[in-house]
């Protein structure tokens, strides 16, 4: 069953229904479906607002985080810099720590942020400089007239030693005593990475304050090592800056580190706790006491999937006790080994209030615009209807074979330049359809010339694609290699290269001549027939390209040369043996010439004088 006589229950009943119907209906639905789209976006455009909102304030809110946290952290590894320069440059060395002592207790009053900068070398010696927030410094000292215990010394404002402020007993005896602080974490996290790198987050033993600690190795040009330097930073003026940041109403921000122990947060809540011995010791967010920071840390535990969608800019949206939240995540880590989680929470309700007022007045101008386009719709499509009914009735005059129509409409200009088109049509079609009566009868004729070219033709006719197999071929060229019908041929020669060409250098050949110049003349080569036997076969041939240039198959003629060839071969031999035969003849005259001369004659008769016994003798 064709697809013209084929018709669905549906276009069936929808080519009953008069134009009229058809243009109306669908335009008063598009007009309703658009406006309620459009109230419906409204509304998330308000929803997407709060969020766009949201992200904004958090987008500013992590980048000065973010901003701050990379200048705050690189001082204590600029401070290890200095130091290093210090070593670098031999104002310094690591044989005498006793002259780093100065210049460590002007380096912790200089960065007011760090909270103590040692020096350790190889010998087991120590220095430091250790700076309180009140402003005192004090000066750690591990030699041997210490015997190796750490001794905390005052300083004047010289920044020399005076008296001793505080003793940490070395418990170690033997020789291993002077390398005590070699069991200190500090020392194996740097002798660990082999780098500048972080230390373990401590806490203050004197200060209400965690300590985060810059580690740097010092090696001799053969690697060995030769010291530790390392310097720690307060992390408390973390927690002020996040304090003083305004986030929305009522938000909040917190950091945690990559085991999940809280590092700094806006609330006022410190990060360390003493444990059932005492001690102080860091906790994990999720055990936080502000209600904010331990549900979005349970919900971080909870739901491992985001942490893969880190670089996404939309905020993760979650609740705390059934109200909704926008949460912020940013991962800050650097090439020291640092790996925190920056949390930024902003609870929706901060935005909500104006937006759910623009949400209502949005709803109520949606319905109205619904009313005065419906309105509009059904004047403006019965407007337009008329005339196009009109046209229609014209069309179908044509399509039943009645080409001469000529219709007139007032109207739309749009539907006065449509008429005005659709009469220059049906005038074109009459003079169409004698043309193309015409141009049908003159390519028909040219068929069947180019047909019976193609088919009687003396010399073979191919067309072959340009991986090797021939797309069409004449009886000539069939016959020339041994085949009874062109068919027999296309079937059997698959693999024109290998199936054909007897010496592949000719196959060669051929791509170069066509890769250089697009085509190939009088172009010779040994071609193998259908029997196995070998002919001659002289080729001129094209390439056919497409509008870029590139090959789409090759076309040409073929010619059976084998009987040329031998002749010429022939003629060959022939012309060898009469150049053979006339160089016989002109040697055998030299000697005829030679052996009739004087000279030879006199020769010879002198010869025959000569007695052989006597000329031996």
């Amino acid at each position: 069953m064709s697809s013209k006589s084929f018709k669905s229950p549906i276009s069936q009943i929808v080519g009953k229904i008069p134009l009229r119907i058809v243009m109306i209906v669908p335009f008063v639905l598009q007009i309703a479906g658009a406006v309620g789209i459009v109230g419906y976006l409204s509304f998330q455009n308000g929803q997407k607002a709060v969020k766009d909102l949201a992200n904004k304030l958090m987008d500013e809110t992590t980048g000065r985080i973010e901003q701050n946290l990379h200048t705050y952290l690189e001082i204590p590894h600029r401070v290890n810099k200095i130091k290093l320069d210090a070593l670098e440059s031999k104002v310094l060395n690591m044989d005498n720590l006793s002259a780093w002592e100065n210049f460590l207790w002007r380096l912790v009053q200089l960065y007011p942020e760090v909270n103590i900068s040692t020096v350790a070398n190889k010998d087991g010696r120590i220095r430091a400089g250790d700076r309180l927030e009140d402003g005192t410094v004090l000066m750690p000292v591990l030699d041997d007239f210490t015997d190796y215990s750490l001794q905390i010394y005052n300083t004047n404002e010289k920044g020399e030693r005076t008296t001793v402020a505080k003793v940490i007993p070395n418990d170690i005896t033997g020789p291993e005593r002077r390398y005590w602080y070699t069991r200190q974490v500090w020392y194996r996290d740097a002798i660990k990475a082999g780098k500048a790198t972080w230390g373990s987050i401590t806490v203050s033993l004197v200060e209400p304050s965690l300590l985060i600690t810059a580690l740097e190795t010092i090696r001799d040009r053969l690697g060995n090592t030769q010291g530790i330097m390392l310097t720690s930073l307060r992390l408390n003026s973390t927690g002020k800056f996040l304090r003083s940041l305004k986030i929305g109403k009522t938000g909040q921000a917190f950091i945690m580190d990559d085991l999940g122990r809280l590092v700094a947060t806006s609330t006022d809540e410190i990060p360390f706790r003493l444990d059932e011995n005492g001690k102080k010791q860091m906790f994990k967010a999720k055990d936080s006491s502000d209600r904010v920071t331990k549900a979005t840390s349970a919900y971080l535990v909870n739901h491992p999937e985001i942490f893969n969608n880190f670089q996404n800019s939309e905020p993760i949206n979650f609740k705390i006790d059934g109200q909704p939240q926008f949460l912020r995540l940013l991962p800050f880590r650097d090439e020291k080994g640092l790996n925190w989680l920056v949390a930024v929470v902003i609870p929706e309700s901060d935005f909500m209030e104006q937006i759910n007022a623009n949400n209502r007045n949005t709803i109520l101008l949606c319905i109205a615009a619904l009313v005065l386009a419906i309105v509009l719709g059904i004047f403006t499509s019965r407007w337009i209807s008329q005339p196009i009914l009109k046209l229609s009735q014209a069309a179908q005059a044509i399509a039943e074979g009645d080409l001469h129509q000529n219709v007139e409409i007032k109207g739309l200009k749009e539907v006065s330049i449509l008429e005005i088109s659709f009469n220059s049509m049906a005038e074109q079609l009459l003079d169409s359809f004698a043309s193309l009566e015409a141009k049908n009868e003159a390519l028909r004729i040219a068929e069947e010339n180019y047909r019976s070219i193609f088919e009687n033709a003396l010399e073979g006719i191919f067309q072959a694609t340009k991986e090797g197999s021939y797309m069409s071929i004449n009886p000539a060229m069939a016959r020339i290699y041994g085949y009874d019908l062109p068919a027999e041929m296309l079937a059997a020669v698959t693999d024109i290269s290998a199936q054909l060409y007897v010496d592949s250098s000719s196959l060669n050949e051929f791509y170069r001549q066509m890769g250089e110049k697009g085509n190939v003349q009088k172009f010779e080569y040994r071609a193998y027939r259908k029997d196995g036997s070998i002919i001659w076969v002289q080729e001129d041939a094209r390439a056919v390209r497409d509008t870029n240039g590139n090959v789409l198959y090759y076309e040409g003629l073929i010619q059976d040369i084998t009987e040329r060839k031998r002749r010429e071969e022939e003629l060959k031999r022939q012309l060898q043996e009469l150049r053979i035969e006339i160089d016989q003849q002109k040697r055998q005259q030299e000697v005829a010439a030679i052996t009739q001369s004087d000279y030879f004659q006199e020769i010879q008769a002198e010869a025959s004088d000569i007695e052989l016994d006597e000329f031996w003798n």
